[in-house]
């Protein structure tokens, strides 16, 4: 399911002018450190995700945790599985 989660995420991003239009992040790609969004940025897409998911993600989780498309749907996944208070429980996304 997180690859279904990764486009209706980045769509919802792209519609909300989170994301540019003509530009797609890689799902492992941090969105920080590439560049593709700020720290606001990220704080808009926490908003973002709150208020079109209902799931509420700590700002620190947010932040530090969760800086690519590809954790962001892995952990929304796991909120809908009941499960995202268990972060340790999901696999790592890889660090380039």
């Amino acid at each position: 399911m997180t690859c279904e989660t990764e486009n209706a995420l980045v769509a919802l991003c792209i519609a909300n002018g989170i994301f540019p239009n003509d530009t797609r992040p890689g799902p492992d790609e941090d969105l920080v450190e590439s560049g593709f969004i700020d720290s606001m940025g990220l704080l808009a897409m926490q908003c973002l995700i709150d208020e079109n998911y209902g799931v509420s993600i700590p700002a620190v989780v947010f932040a530090v945790e969760l800086r690519t498309i590809n954790g962001v749907a892995r952990y929304l996944d796991a909120a809908a599985a009941g499960t995202a208070g268990h972060l340790e429980q999901l696999p790592s996304a890889p660090r380039s």
